[in-house]
């Protein structure tokens, strides 16, 4: 599947694909927002989630947005909020 293929699918679609197909690289979060990188082909792809409460108590991480960015020198920045959340010892063995 390519790029553009993905981007025609549903946002539950492109979520559904991006778990099965793609690569988790790293995971960070803010009280309310949670943002998934995964590696896929030639691109990253970040997964937004949403934390939606009910009656002040927390519920389920709903995703909202999916963000592609090609792999190379200029995706630097947007790499670097993963930082802290990357474990080298994962990539062990590659």
């Amino acid at each position: 599947m390519k790029l553009h293929e993905l981007n025609a699918a549903t946002l539950d679609e492109r979520v559904t694909i991006i778990q099965q197909e793609g690569r988790f690289m790293a995971r960070r979060q803010s009280q309310d927002r949670q943002m998934v990188l995964y590696q896929w082909g030639h691109y990253f792809l970040e997964i937004h989630y949403r934390l939606h409460a009910f009656y002040g108590v927390p519920g389920a991480w709903t995703p909202y947005l999916v963000i592609s960015f090609r792999n190379g020198s200029r995706c630097v920045d947007r790499l670097l909020p993963y930082v802290d959340g990357v474990s080298l010892t994962a990539l062990d063995g590659l």
